[in-house]
């Protein structure tokens, strides 16, 4: 047996040395320096700064626009004593008639989402009169109020002031425990003050109704001259609105965890939840809503905020004065802006002077290691040959290497073997620990010149591959790489990285691929199921679910692009994306038709609402009769409709489509549970394309004039919009 010799002892003195000698050197400049401990509060003041730009901006929509409704405030006051309504000469309907245009003025320039009036006054139902109006986009402005919405009130203000009722519309307000904070607390305060703008109240989110969306409200009592309190008057906020306020990209270009807006709480170490935003809130927080948090830096209001993932979350707190100097009778709390980061991303640059270290020690253990290799070039052709038998080896299968009687070499022998043995065994554990957790995820490697490509087991069923042997979790490069592409033909629009497969049955993978120095890892999840539900849920987001056909919503977007598209081609025909992108659509003679049915609140009141939604289903059955390729058909309303006729020759081409679908109505009347047959009878007005009929808003205007004539001269036949 041949005598064992150490390498070691010959060389690991001076390549020790050095490297030891050049780490310290590098370690020390960077503690002496500060380096480290400046980067982390470079990092913490670029955080801090850009939290406290977004809590301004908010801040300067809470006391610029949010609570600056004095004027509407006082006119309302002044009308109250003018009216007699304190004396009850003027009932509450009449005032509240009376009080629509100040609302609608306070909606636009407040910039708020929502104004509502309520006075303390039992209506209908014990209901309290109420009137509210609701913009779901202040960010846009319409001069003919065509993007508010009529939330409570008396429906004569929508008939007259031209505002659809909203899906949520009640006469008045009914209080109960959820939501009657935001009433009884600035009246109730009414007997401490006259001074309304001291007794302003900000309330947390909340449903004003149960089936409405949640919102924040501002309220000031509403006083006569002599300072009785009526009722409240006040502006909502929906979050909605607050989230669109929270770009989540603004702290972080990826993976940002974006904005949340929060209340202090007694115990300093928690953080009440009020506004969030996002699914990636949603996974690191879930629904609890209260946060933890720790105080990280006190100087730039640094905390670390516990995750559910177990994620490092950093958070930024900068507080927002909802009363300013107001003594205000209550307390709604300390609310703040919370700014997220991931912990990678906060540190990311410090990470990078880190790794900056581990990259000048490697180089430092390469110049010791030439040292020792020129040292050492005598007594390393045991360390070649032994090389050359691993390098031939396939890795892909368990291997033996033969002794050479250096220990080190020996011991380096066992430690390959063992090394192939543990990647093998880690490969089948990764397989086997997926198959517990019944994940749909298959991971691979993938190295240009190697033995092919390792995966897990689940690659196989995933990749449509066959598997001849379960212990043997290696595909032949070619062939991976080739299913791989072919997988790769059907990407998903508006979807990162998933694709669709076609076969005996459609299914969708993701596949997310990370190249580093051309060695490939990857992962292929199945994610049919959740394609399945989006697209699921994105049907029912833009079909009404009475009638399956287009909710207003969506009929708007896809009437829009279709005239955009015809707007900015010569005349007033093209070839256009059709809808959702199926396909061209030319747009021809086309015209913009209002429907609406004569007689529902007859049918409803005779033989109730469920034979009433049966008659606007059957309507709609016929409307989708019109072929697809010249119309889109949607639900304006209850028993409105619109429709969007193009691609026709002339205008009598127009015309005779409509003929043919009254006789389509005439031929198929509402069958009732009993067995009575209603004809459906169907008043419209039609806008035609073109001049300066050529936006979807004012198309439907005009139809809208045309409908109304026909509703009041001829229900049940159609009349043409004509200017003057």
């Amino acid at each position: 047996m041949k005598q064992k010799q150490s390498i070691a002892s010959k060389c690991s003195a001076f390549t020790a040395g050095l490297v030891i000698l050049q780490s310290l050197l590098v370690l020390g400049m960077l503690i002496a320096g500060g380096i480290l401990k400046q980067t982390r509060d470079t990092a913490y003041q670029s955080f801090a700064s850009t939290v406290t730009l977004r809590a301004s901006s908010i801040q300067d929509q809470i006391d610029n626009r949010w609570t600056n409704i004095h004027p509407y405030v006082q006119e309302l006051s002044d009308r109250l004593s003018e009216s007699g309504y304190g004396e009850g000469k003027m009932d509450a309907e009449s005032f509240l008639i009376g009080s629509a245009d100040t609302l609608i003025s306070m909606l636009h320039v407040s910039g708020t989402t929502g104004t509502f009036l309520i006075l303390d006054e039992p209506g209908q139902g014990k209901s309290m009169p109420a009137l509210y109006f609701r913009d779901y986009d202040p960010e846009t402005y319409s001069a003919d109020n065509s993007d508010l919405f009529q939330v409570m009130g008396p429906a004569e203000i929508s008939r007259r002031y031209q505002i659809p009722l909203d899906s949520v519309w009640h006469y008045g307000l009914s209080l109960n425990e959820e939501n009657r904070k935001f009433f009884d607390m600035p009246f109730q305060a009414a007997g401490q003050s006259r001074d309304y703008e001291k007794l302003g109240y900000w309330s947390r989110p909340f449903y004003m109704t149960p089936e409405d969306v949640p919102v924040i409200t501002y309220t000031v009592p509403l006083f006569d001259r002599v300072g009785q309190v009526h009722g409240v008057i006040g502006v909502e906020i929906s979050l909605e609105h607050i989230r669109k306020l929270l770009p989540a990209n603004e702290l972080s270009a990826q993976d940002s965890p974006g904005y949340m807006v929060a209340a202090m709480q007694e115990n300093p170490q928690e953080l009440f939840v009020l506004v969030k935003k996002g699914e990636y809130q949603n996974r690191l927080f879930g629904d609890e809503p209260l946060l933890r948090i720790k105080q990280e830096d006190e100087t730039y209001s640094i905390c670390q905020v516990s995750s559910l993932t177990g994620e490092k979350i950093y958070g930024c707190i900068k507080s927002l004065d909802l009363y300013g100097t107001k003594n205000v009778p209550y307390d709604s709390g300390n609310w703040v802006v919370l700014g997220l980061m991931r912990g990678d991303a906060l540190y990311g640059f410090l990470h990078r002077i880190i790794k900056i270290f581990a990259v000048t020690l490697m180089v430092s253990l390469l110049l010791g290691a030439g040292a020792a290799g020129f040292i050492s070039r005598k007594i390393t052709e045991p360390v070649a040959k032994l090389a050359a038998k691993v390098r031939n080896f396939d890795y892909t299968r368990k291997i033996r290497l033969e002794r050479t009687g250096i220990e080190e070499l020996d011991l380096l022998s066992q430690a390959v073997e063992i090394s192939n043995q543990n990647l093998l065994d880690n490969t089948l554990k990764m397989s086997e620990i997926m198959d517990l957790l019944g994940l749909h995820i298959g991971a691979f490697e993938y190295s240009p010149g190697g033995y092919g490509v390792q995966v897990t087991k689940q690659i196989f069923p995933l990749m449509e591959l066959p598997c001849e042997d379960e212990n043997h979790l290696y595909v032949d490069e070619k062939v991976f790489l080739s299913r791989l592409s072919d997988m790769q033909r059907c990407p998903v629009p508006e979807e990162n990285g998933i694709y669709r497969i076609s076969g005996k049955t459609e299914r969708w993978v993701r596949i997310t691929l990370s190249l580093r120095h051309g060695h490939s890892l990857g992962i292929i999840e199945d994610v049919t199921g959740d394609m399945m539900k989006k697209q699921r849920i994105k049907y029912e987001r833009d079909h009404d679910s009475l009638t399956r056909i287009y909710s207003r919503a969506a009929f708007q977007r896809e009437a829009e692009a279709i005239l955009e598209q015809a707007g900015e081609m010569p005349g007033q025909t093209g070839e256009m994306p059709g809808l959702s992108g199926n396909g061209p659509v030319n747009l021809g003679t086309a015209a913009m038709v209002m429907l609406d049915l004569d007689g529902l609140k007859s049918v409803n009141d005779t033989y109730g609402h469920e034979s009433g939604d049966i008659y606007i289903r059957e309507t709609a059955v016929c409307m989708k009769g019109i072929p697809e390729d010249h119309a889109i058909v949607g639900r304006r309303s209850g028993d409105e409709f619109f429709i969007l006729l193009f691609g026709y020759e002339d205008r009598n081409g127009v015309r005779k489509q409509l003929r043919d679908f009254y006789d389509i109505l005439d031929k198929h009347p509402a069958v009732l549970p009993d067995g009575i047959q209603l004809k459906i009878q169907i008043s419209s007005g039609i806008a035609w394309y073109g001049g300066e009929l050529c936006t979807f808003e004012e198309l439907v205007r005009c139809a809208d004039i045309a409908l109304y004539e026909a509703k009041s001269t001829m229900k049940g036949q159609t009349v043409e919009y004509r200017k003057g």
